[in-house]
């Protein structure tokens, strides 16, 4: 976690981020989003907290009560029953990745409960009027973690009315807000048009392992949604199958 709080400091202390950084960034230029520490700094800061154990532990408690009540929120609309509902929770608290942030990256279970809320909106009859708002939602997780705008049209056409328009109009302007985020990033080290570790710095080598490690954190989410798009809920022995796979 030394990297995330290093660079949080930053932020919070000059107003930005090193874009060449020698000593954490073994001398490449830093292409991690930078929305990420923008408002990790910026919550810190809203409540007049400085960097440290008190902060974290603060944000790391609401960054746990935020996802367990997006999640429970998902279920809702979803109309799982109380087992189906628990189930689910810990499918996706179980996740390897989820477990870690739930331990110690309070930013990304901010940004993961946003991601999941925005997938509740998105399911929402109340919403339908509100597409500019929940392209905005969507953009802010995706400023924290590039995967959360790449995932959402898939999650939401199998979760929902499979309304390919509206899902481009939610998703089209979430890229955008991106891009003004991240423009800096590939006005640097050029467009991510292959893996260059040395250039880009992410942790793949190239191979297919980073794929497949990247790939844990979403399998679950969209084998449910896969199953729920091509079965019926009703059948309850299909739901505990399909959970008991993808767990």
């Amino acid at each position: 976690n030394v990297f995330y709080e290093e660079k949080t400091r930053e932020v919070f202390e000059n107003g930005r981020m090193l874009t060449y950084d020698e000593q954490s960034y073994l001398g490449r230029y830093n292409t991690f989003v930078p929305g990420y520490f923008d408002f990790k700094a910026g919550l810190l800061k809203l409540l007049s907290l400085e960097p440290g154990m008190l902060a974290s532990l603060i944000y790391q408690i609401m960054g746990n009560i935020i996802l367990t009540m997006t999640i429970f929120l998902l279920c809702r609309e979803l109309k799982f029953n109380t087992r189906q509902t628990f189930l689910f929770w810990m499918i996706i608290i179980g996740n390897n990745f989820v477990l870690s942030w739930m331990m110690g990256h309070y930013m990304h279970l901010i940004g993961f409960g946003l991601f999941i809320f925005s997938i509740y909106y998105y399911l929402n009859k109340d919403s339908r009027n509100h597409d500019i708002a929940l392209a905005m939602l969507v953009g802010v997780t995706g400023v924290m973690h590039s995967l959360y705008i790449v995932s959402f049209p898939f999650i939401a056409y199998a979760f929902g009315n499979r309304n390919i328009k509206r899902i481009a109009k939610i998703t089209l302007p979430a890229a955008g807000l991106f891009m003004i985020f991240y423009a800096k990033s590939i006005m640097l080290a050029g467009l991510p048009y292959q893996i260059v570790p040395h250039t880009w710095g992410y942790l793949i080598t190239g191979s297919l392992d980073g794929f497949f490690v990247l790939s844990l954190l979403w399998t679950p989410l969209i084998l449910i949604a896969l199953n729920r798009s091509m079965r019926n809920l009703k059948d309850e022995k299909m739901f505990y199958s399909c959970l008991l796979y993808t767990s």
